[in-house]
């Protein structure tokens, strides 16, 4: 997995290695997929969509499940236009301001922001800072609103950054 996880690094971001040679490049790719178990299944392929050469591929035709494909793609994508220091989070809000009579008059809202680690335990640590600040009873009914990821990526078609990416992906792989 290690090995994979080198080979990977190295296709996806060592940018300045086109400083070397093509076929120096090869090598070392040669070289690191030789470091990966035989029982790992992989296909590799980079592609020049200027020329529309296939510059290196190893079992590209290989049918693979894309989940963990996607996420590369996913997570690219995201660190492209959210950066490396992007808070998420995920925060709780109510119709009702005061309840400090242990009574929420209303409805609470959970909101996520795209947190991908938000866990039950964290769900249960809101809850648990709700009934320590004293509340005892809602009202109304909880709702969990997932739109912001939603409006996130319509902001973003419009900028720059967005196009980019979209022509990007475009090109197939």
């Amino acid at each position: 997995m290690k090995s994979l996880l080198k080979l990977l690094f190295f296709v996806l971001f060592c940018y300045n290695l086109f400083a070397e040679t093509p076929e120096k490049i090869f090598e070392h790719l040669n070289k690191m997929i030789l470091d990966v178990p035989k029982s790992t299944k992989m296909a590799v392929m980079i592609y020049n969509p200027l020329t529309q050469d296939t510059l290196f591929s190893i079992n590209h035709t290989t049918s693979m499940i894309p989940a963990s494909n996607t996420k590369l793609f996913t997570t690219a994508t995201a660190l492209e236009l959210m950066g490396g220091d992007y808070p998420i989070s995920t925060k709780l809000f109510a119709d009702d301001k005061d309840f400090s009579d242990g009574r929420l008059d209303g409805n609470i809202y959970l909101k996520g922001f795209g947190n991908p680690t938000f866990t039950t335990e964290d769900l249960e640590e809101l809850v648990s800072k709700l009934y320590q600040s004293g509340l005892r009873k809602i009202t109304g009914n909880i709702y969990g609103d997932d739109t912001f990821l939603i409006m996130f990526i319509q902001e973003m078609i419009g900028s720059a950054k967005k196009k980019r990416m979209l022509r990007c992906l475009r090109f197939p792989l």
